[in-house]
């Protein structure tokens, strides 16, 4: 069984922002999670953690930042807002890991259309 959109980009932001927040969970989330966990912007400051830390550079909201290019720096920062603690990254990898949400969402433009609103992964998208 599958879980809801909601918590799947939930636990997608925590994971993230936890990486964000404490650096020596950033091996732990780039070991245990890959591309196929994330959805629309959480998959690219994914991408640009992982290309950050293959080429042996350090992985923080700045750098992240830099990779991403214009704009990104405030979904960094809510990012590391909403994450309540690294110390759950365990946790929120879990959660993350257990796949695609349930059949009835669909992705649109880096939104899940749920009940005819757009779930927020990023500024673009409509809270709730």
């Amino acid at each position: 069984m599958g879980i809801s959109a909601e918590k799947w980009l939930e636990a997608q932001q925590g994971v993230l922002g936890s990486a964000l927040i404490d650096p020596a969970t950033v091996p732990i989330v780039l070991s245990q999670t890959d591309a196929k966990d994330y959805s629309g912007v959480n998959l690219a400051v994914f991408q640009a953690m992982r290309s950050l830390f293959s080429s042996g550079q350090i992985v923080d909201p700045i750098t992240v930042a830099d990779k991403l290019g214009g704009g990104s720096s405030s979904y960094l920062v809510q990012l590391m807002e909403i994450t309540p603690t690294a110390a759950h990254v365990q946790t929120y990898i879990d959660i993350c890991s257990q796949g695609l949400p349930l059949a009835g969402n669909r992705q649109h433009d880096g939104c899940y259309v749920r009940h005819g609103r757009a779930a927020e992964t990023a500024g673009g998208c409509d809270r709730n």
